[in-house]
């Protein structure tokens, strides 16, 4: 398969997995609880859109949905790979 199709096959994937999480979740970060502004399409910016392993992959967090939830891009960085319980919550 050539390697455009592929991105745009990974990129469609992403696009339909935000999708599920947005119609499970709705557009709340899980993190601070703030809504997520999903018109904001500047992903250099600190409020853009990022998916979260709840539990992270260097733990044994799985890319199942059930572990998955939307995020800003600054809640995410602040977690970092760390579970609720290294951050004490």
């Amino acid at each position: 398969m050539p390697i455009g199709r592929k991105q745009s096959r990974n990129a469609r994937e992403r696009r339909n997995r935000i999708i599920t999480l947005r119609k499970r979740d709705g557009d709340i970060c899980y993190l601070c609880g703030k809504l997520i502004d999903f018109a904001n399409l500047d992903q250099a910016s600190l409020d853009y859109r990022t998916i979260d392993h709840v539990k992270p992959v260097k733990y044994g967090g799985s890319d199942r949905q059930s572990n998955l939830k939307l995020a800003h891009r600054k809640c995410n960085q602040k977690r970092g790979s760390n579970t609720d319980a290294h951050l004490g919550l």
